[in-house]
């Protein structure tokens, strides 16, 4: 992973980064198993069950947010517009069609 990447992580507290590797131990185990994926599954196998798994927590965070009072969901509508595209299902993070 590039240090830009690495740069765009959001800065979560001790006990939310241990929730988080939580969650990506849960998805990992339910994407690849117990012991992990096997010696042939390629990266692009990887990368994309990791695309959909944050298709998954995007869409999750979008309907939480989108629950709030009616004073905020009109401007968290207006500012999650944009990337709605990216929230529907079989649409690649990068897809850029």
């Amino acid at each position: 992973m590039s240090k830009d990447a690495q740069n765009e992580d959001l800065d979560l507290t001790l006990r939310e980064k241990e929730l988080f590797d939580e969650l990506v131990a849960l998805l990992a185990k339910q994407g690849f198993g117990e012991q992990g994926p096997p010696r042939e599954t390629t990266f692009a196998q990887i990368e994309k069950f990791g695309h959909r798994a944050g298709q998954m927590v995007a869409r999750a965070i979008d309907a939480r947010l989108t629950e709030q009072p009616a004073e905020h969901s009109a401007t968290l509508r207006s500012f999650l517009h944009p990337f709605s595209e990216c929230l529907r299902p079989g649409i690649a993070v990068n897809d850029t069609t």
